[in-house]
């Protein structure tokens, strides 16, 4: 799970206009979370948090295409397929964490899925399985296909 440069994120999907009806409400619970934290290296560093509602809130941080706060929609069929794709790993049996502390300089990534009203986690540092590259992957095409408009005014 070494260091990865991230995929190339056309100029043309950054936008900067406010989008106030794709906002999160009160009731909007939590889909998934996906993080990748820094390294010694130029490893990707970000946030993302994706909601039942399929809007989405992404925190560049560090070695990524976009830096800051973004915001965008995704659709059900999106969700849908991070959903499947969970499943198919068999993600709910994973181990909550991968890690050895012995061994320096890995970043982590973290995950966490909601299905059926139960957000499982799995924090994954060091001989995590192969299949959560799956789940990567997908969220990793979207974060790339995503119509990301920055948001300047955002608060937790």
């Amino acid at each position: 799970m070494g260091c990865k440069s991230s995929r190339q994120v056309a100029e043309s999907v950054v936008h900067t206009e406010t989008l106030p009806e794709v906002e999160a409400t009160h009731q909007d619970s939590t889909f998934a979370i996906y993080q990748r934290t820094p390294c010694f290296g130029m490893c990707p560093y970000f946030n993302l948090t994706i909601y039942e509602s399929g809007y989405a809130v992404y925190e560049g941080k560090n070695f990524v295409d976009l830096i800051g706060f973004y915001h965008a929609r995704f659709d059900k069929s999106s969700l849908q397929k991070i959903k499947e794709t969970a499943e198919s790993i068999q993600y709910f049996s994973l181990d909550e964490k991968y890690d050895n502390p012995n061994v320096t300089d890995l970043p982590t990534t973290t995950t966490g899925i909601m299905i059926e009203g139960v957000l499982k986690t799995v924090a994954a540092r060091y001989k995590a399985p192969k299949a959560l590259e799956s789940v990567y992957q997908v969220l990793d095409e979207l974060i790339e296909d995503a119509k990301w408009t920055q948001k300047t005014d955002f608060k937790y």
